[in-house]
């Protein structure tokens, strides 16, 4: 490698057939070169219209790989003209490279200005020159390509000076599309720039009021041919959905903790329901990080929503580089030592950040599907829906520094590092599947597998005394449906959409429902024969409570006059089932004394001595050795469905079966 050339260069690159290779390069770069013959010689000389640069091409049977600086716009030019030219993002830094691939291997390899000055991009270019192979011989020409104008670069100036931002640069036609999302980048004005490339192939700068740097983004697309490039790079080979790599250095020794996790962008109004899945969702992740911070936020943007951490433990990988060393390449995976990441993460240490080391942070999820807007593939179950949390809001991912004394995250006092902010664009209004709940007696494994999520909330008191011989409702379990609307509509829920929908005063539908939850609490789903299950209706007159078949109750209400006044209250989200629930409710309600109402439940109802007294079923010697306690429990789909279980806890985890089927339906980790 020379230290430098003279403006009129001579790039010589082996061909076993110049004329092919002449062909090619007047069609990547049109109106650039003139073809001259060299005597005497089947070699062939294409020489610079400027007279700057000339490319010689030797017939030789050896393969040669010779570097050319040029700009980053010429090279991204380049790529779109021919499939010979392939554009690299193997090069630390995130350096736009352009590889033009020749006749019998040979190559000529399109650097930018900005790696050839810098200490690490020169690094970067040796390492990459070196992986051709001793069957290559190697060679840089730094020439920078401005246009029409050839001029020197000496290796030794200033990298500002030949700064070049790859954001700027980026060739986003290659890049697959994400209709369904906008995403900014935070820049240092503390505004988010709209247009951040996804997938990119090349780093994209970032500079904030703490951080300086690059960032990749990556997420897997709905189809892999959609992004080939990084589908084979990187998501064929792993489940991960998402992906964010950050290298760089703090602008200044940050006194604050410094936490990373995500925000989001308007106060969390949950109902009551959702408030208690998210509180449950944030206990698992504690499980896994007992650091974790969060607020659902306040109406006057004071502290936004978040779920964070301190990022020396919240980050998959973090790897600190002294000074005179290099960083990890942003697009492969950065190696820290397993003993590293354990230590890290069980640590309660917030970390020591310093301006010198250059930091490397990678946070990966395969369970964040932004294109779909979902969480998917939960450990226990289906899918949900992020508007369930967070109805319209945007959605960032976020590093940033704690200040102040107070408690709360309060917006004034973070000092941020890093935002890259989501927003989920619906393509057209999403039809809403109104059979959320069978309305026959059908199976409920096969709804239940496909629909739920189940959670464990682990706060009651009454867990430990679950005895082998004992069945009661076991600790709370709530489940939640794959909705892309609000949550799904049950028995309690806020009744704001409501008033959009009913004429009627919200206190007075408030009331109403009071009054059905006090005589028909809920619908259940009980064991029924050959592993299949029964709907009933729970009814709670007095201070008794029995359970009716489903079918019984429908012939109860038939033709009754008070579906009217369930139609006229309540939202026609409501689901069949939901609907029958209080409608017996109100009929019990408004016409409990009637004849016709006593008499029917006069009668024994054969359900109620069945629902949680079954007998237990047999376990083979192998499960009585590793099962600890069993027994039938009610797991709670809402405050108003509930289903009833066989259930067996391990060492490992908890099972939920119907008693007569070997294979549960689902599965909950136990977390020591």
């Amino acid at each position: 490698m020379g230290s430098s050339v003279s403006s009129a260069s001579v790039l010589t690159v082996h061909s076993v057939a110049p004329a092919q290779d002449i062909q090619l390069l007047q069609q990547i770069f049109p109106g650039k070169f003139a073809v001259e013959s060299v005597d005497g010689s089947d070699s062939k000389l294409l020489v610079g219209n400027d007279g700057g640069l000339a490319v010689l091409l030797v017939v030789s049977p050896k393969p040669s790989v010779v570097t050319w600086v040029v700009d980053q716009e010429t090279a991204l030019e380049a790529s779109k003209r021919r499939d010979d030219v392939v554009l690299l993002s193997t090069m630390e830094g995130g350096f736009v490279v352009a590889e033009i691939l020749l006749s019998a291997g040979s190559a000529i390899l399109m650097v930018p200005p900005n790696m050839v000055v810098s200490s690490s991009g020169r690094q970067a270019l040796v390492t990459k020159m070196s992986s051709y192979g001793d069957d290559k011989e190697n060679c840089v020409v730094p020439i920078i390509s401005n246009g029409d104008h050839m001029r020197d670069v000496a290796l030794g100036s200033s990298e500002s000076e030949q700064d070049v931002k790859v954001k700027d640069a980026i060739d986003t036609s290659q890049l697959p599309r994400f209709p369904s999302l906008q995403v900014g980048l935070l820049g240092e004005n503390g505004v988010v720039e709209p247009n951040f490339p996804l997938n990119s192939r090349t780093a994209i700068d970032v500079e904030t009021e703490l951080f300086k740097g690059k960032t990749l983004f990556l997420v897997r697309p709905p189809n892999p041919e959609d992004d080939p490039y990084w589908n084979d790079r990187l998501f064929s080979k792993r489940k991960r959905r998402m992906v964010i790599q950050i290298q760089g250095k703090f602008k200044y020794e940050p006194e604050g903790v410094i936490y990373a996790g995500a925000e989001v962008s308007e106060q969390m109004r949950l109902g009551m329901l959702v408030r208690g899945l998210s509180s449950m969702l944030v206990k698992l992740v504690e499980g896994y990080n007992s650091n974790v911070h969060y607020s659902f936020g306040d109406s006057k943007g004071v502290e936004k929503p978040h779920i964070v951490a301190p990022a020396y433990t919240f980050f998959e990988r973090l790897v600190a580089t002294p000074v005179g060393e290099t960083p990890p390449p942003l697009d492969e995976f950065f190696e820290e030592p397993n003993e590293s990441i354990s230590r890290r993460k069980a640590s309660k240490s917030n970390g020591e950040w310093n301006t010198t080391d250059t930091y490397s942070f990678s946070f990966y999820s395969m369970y964040i599907d932004l294109p779909t807007w979902k969480l998917v593939s939960l450990p226990v179950s289906g899918n949900i829906g992020l508007k369930t949390f967070w109805g319209k809001s945007l959605l960032s991912i976020c590093m940033y520094e704690k200040t102040g004394t107070e408690k709360r995250h309060l917006q004034e006092f973070n000092r941020y590092a890093f935002a890259v902010q989501a927003k989920f664009i619906e393509a057209g209004s999403q039809a809403r599947n109104n059979d959320l709940e069978r309305d026959d007696d059908g199976n409920i494994i096969k709804w239940a597998s496909k629909r739920t999520l189940t959670l464990v909330n682990d706060d009651t008191e009454s867990g430990g005394n679950f005895n082998r011989s004992e069945s009661q409702v076991f600790p709370t379990v709530m489940m939640v449906e794959d909705s892309d609307d609000d949550f799904f509509y049950d028995a309690e829920h806020t009744l704001d959409e409501e008033r959009s929908v009913t004429s009627v005063a919200p206190s007075q539908a408030i009331q109403l429902l009071s009054e059905i939850d006090s005589v028909c609490p809920s619908w259940i789903e009980m064991c029924s024969s050959r592993g299949a299950y029964g709907k009933a209706y729970a009814i709670t007159l007095g201070n008794k409570t029995t359970f009716w078949a489903s079918q019984a109750c429908k012939e109860l209400i038939h033709e009754c006059q008070f579906a009217q006044v369930v139609d006229d209250n309540f939202s026609p989200r409501m689901s069949p089932s939901e609907r029958t629930r209080r409608i017996i409710g109100v009929l019990l309600t408004k016409a409990g004394e009637t004849e016709q109402v006593k008499s029917f439940f006069s009668k024994e109802s054969k359900l109620t001595g069945l629902f949680l007294k079954r007998p237990a079923p047999s376990m083979s010697e192998k499960e009585r050795d590793i099962v600890q306690k069993t027994g039938f429990v009610a797991r709670a789909i809402s405050d108003r469905h509930w289903v009833e279980e066989w259930v067996k806890i391990t060492s490992r985890c908890i099972s939920f079966y119907h008693p007569e089927k070997r294979k549960s339906h689902f599965r909950l980790p136990v977390v020591s």
